[in-house]
């Protein structure tokens, strides 16, 4: 399912990049040459993994139901093409963590696999998007609305630690690094906004504005997160937890921050035709 769809936003992409081409060359009139630049701050409302919050939940007794919301930045350089369609290269970063301690105290249906101990669980996915951007600016106003669309990778690092009480009684767990690695994963996001641009001369050569984005992101790392698990145990867990799981680091996410455009010549549009 995800290779269909990794092919279907590739074709996608492609495609108005094909549709942008041919636009381009048809034009009658040269557009203005053009620079954006973007540095906004982040934050990530929902980093998916519900296989992984379910076994989590129902083998080691966590009482987190989701990763906490980071905050992050992003950045990123943008031409335009026409005076509505740009294409950028954009990157960022964030970490997403569950941080909790409770005390590990099965109860049914949950099968007993330890004694009463506490626990204190770090999950830490630090995650650095790397993408090529498209983006339409309908119309060239001071204030004005756009949508965009970016492929590109994730780079993400994860590390999983327990600290758990010391006890004698039998099945007792031990204090580890459960999980610790480096995973690049394919991504696509969508995002659509409104571009707010300060006051200014149309004839100067940059102008500032800010930017309020709402976007969807697609990020899935994939491994078998809890396999280190089983050395913990005295009681063999469920042998399922041998199996792949997904922690999605994409999710909804709101941005708000500014916007640097230059002009490489006078611009001979009206004083509010700004971005």
């Amino acid at each position: 399912m995800h290779c269909r769809l990794n092919r279907f936003l590739f074709c996608l992409f492609v495609g108005l990049l094909a549709v942008i081409n041919h636009r381009t060359i048809a034009q009658t009139t040269e557009a203005d040459p053009r620079v954006r630049f973007e540095a906004s701050v982040l934050w990530n409302l929902g980093v998916q993994a519900p296989d992984f919050i379910r076994d989590y939940q129902s083998v080691l007794g966590g009482l987190a139901s989701s990763f906490g919301v980071p905050i992050g930045g992003r950045a990123s350089i943008n031409q335009y093409l026409t005076d509505e369609i740009s294409i950028g290269l954009s990157g960022g970063y964030f970490k997403a963590a569950i941080r909790e301690n409770y005390t590990y105290d099965a109860k049914p249906p949950s099968p007993s696999l330890g004694p009463i101990q506490n626990v204190t669980q770090n999950i830490e996915v630090a995650t650095i998007p790397v993408m090529l951007t498209l983006d339409l600016y309908p119309a060239r106003r001071q204030f004005t609305g756009y949508f965009g669309l970016g492929l590109g990778v994730a780079f993400g690092n994860i590390l999983w630690s327990e600290e758990i009480q010391t006890s004698r009684l039998p099945g007792a767990r031990k204090s580890g690094t459960r999980y610790e690695g480096s995973l690049i994963a394919p991504l696509a996001r969508i995002r659509t906004g409104v571009s707010l641009g300060f006051d200014g001369s149309a004839a100067a050569k940059s102008a500032t504005g800010i930017r309020v984005e709402v976007g969807y992101t697609f990020a899935p790392f994939r491994d078998t997160f809890f396999a280190g698990q089983f050395e913990s145990f005295a009681v063999p867990p469920p042998e399922r937890l041998r199996q792949d799981y997904v922690i999605d680091a994409g999710g909804v996410s709101i941005e708000v921050g500014i916007s640097l455009l230059l002009r490489q010549r006078t611009s001979k549009t009206s004083p509010r035709s700004q971005f």
